[in-house]
């Protein structure tokens, strides 16, 4: 279970800052 709750977080983490590249890279 510990496992998949660090899996879930690290997804959360990766998509969060695919997100925001993308966003920044729309500002410029």
């Amino acid at each position: 279970l510990k496992q998949y709750c660090e899996l879930d977080t690290l997804a959360m983490v990766v998509i969060w800052n695919y997100w925001q590249t993308r966003f920044v890279k729309n500002l410029m």
